[in-house]
């Protein structure tokens, strides 16, 4: 599919309304899929490289270093250098000629747990979608088969130059493609985990941590979970020193290390079981009942 990995080695995935063309098989059932990136990238402020003498923007111009000249970019080629000072080069059309099955084609190899998976082999997300007449029957086969199993697929595909394993689940009427880590691209834990003590920890302790925990259990909401104080923070500075005012900048708050743990536990367990103080609306509240009662 010669135009699709066009648009990919262009690096112009996240930006192509309709996204990628390919197709799903399970053994001989296929399916026309599109695939649509799932995660966009957020606004933050973004800052300018600027002459601190003319405040004049920077520009990174690319240039021969032997010459000094500007190299335009009609000029500029891929390298692989195959041992010093010698290069094969690879030209764009070499990159769109160049395709395997998962270039295209994506294969449902076999099923796992999702629980079995490691998270942190976990990468980036892709929405699924059946694409043309006819493709929604083969795509909701799969799609419930998949779910009524409790099962992932897993898959392979081409992206940005690079073959990945993925997973496939079900996700509402669609499904969800999740692109996986290599092995060699996820750090084993042992050096890091191997040296932290073993010893079971104190069971009371244990009991009134769950007691901190329950407390503060609830649902997930990404909208509030991930505000991004620290964009807020650095948006407010901006605009301080704009107005040419002393921007205000608050010291973080450390919590003390607490060497007595159990006493931490037990202050904190006793502060979030204290009642609520009123509200000085709620405390208002019985006044104006009783002035009614006396008027």
């Amino acid at each position: 599919m010669p135009r699709v990995r066009a648009v990919i080695e262009k690096g112009a995935l996240h930006g192509t309304a309709n996204g990628l063309e390919g197709l799903l098989t399970l053994a001989r059932v296929t399916c026309p899929i599109r695939l649509h990136a799932a995660v966009v990238r957020t606004e933050r402020l973004g800052f300018q490289p600027l002459n601190r003498a003319t405040l004049n923007r920077v520009q990174m111009r690319p240039h021969d270093p032997q010459t000094g000249k500007e190299v335009t970019r009609e000029f500029i080629v891929r390298g692989y250098e195959v041992e010093p000072g010698h290069f094969v080069l690879v030209e764009d059309r070499d990159l769109v000629e160049l395709q395997i099955d998962s270039s295209r084609v994506l294969m449902l190899e076999r099923f796992i747990d999702r629980s079995s998976l490691d998270t942190a082999y976990f990468d980036t997300p892709y929405f699924l979608v059946p694409d043309g007449r006819g493709a929604d029957i083969p795509f909701g086969v799969i799609r419930d088969a998949i779910a009524r199993q409790g099962l992932v697929g897993v898959s392979r595909i081409v992206l940005g130059s690079r073959e990945r394993a993925a997973i496939i689940e079900r996700r509402g009427n669609g499904m969800l493609l999740t692109t996986l880590r290599a092995a060699h691209e996820v750090r084993g834990d042992d050096s890091y985990f191997g040296e932290i003590d073993h010893t079971p920890a104190d069971e009371t302790m244990i009991d009134m941590a769950q007691r901190i925990i329950a407390r503060l259990t609830g649902a997930f909401d990404p909208r509030r979970d991930f505000r991004d104080g620290y964009q807020e923070a650095l948006f407010h500075f901006v605009q301080a020193k704009r107005k040419g005012e002393k921007p205000a900048l608050a010291k973080p708050h450390e919590p003390a290390i607490e060497l007595d743990i159990k006493g931490a536990l037990e202050s904190s367990v006793a502060a979030m079981s204290a009642p609520r103080p009123l509200t000085a609306m709620r405390q208002r509240a019985p006044a104006r009942r009783a002035a009614r009662v006396k008027s």
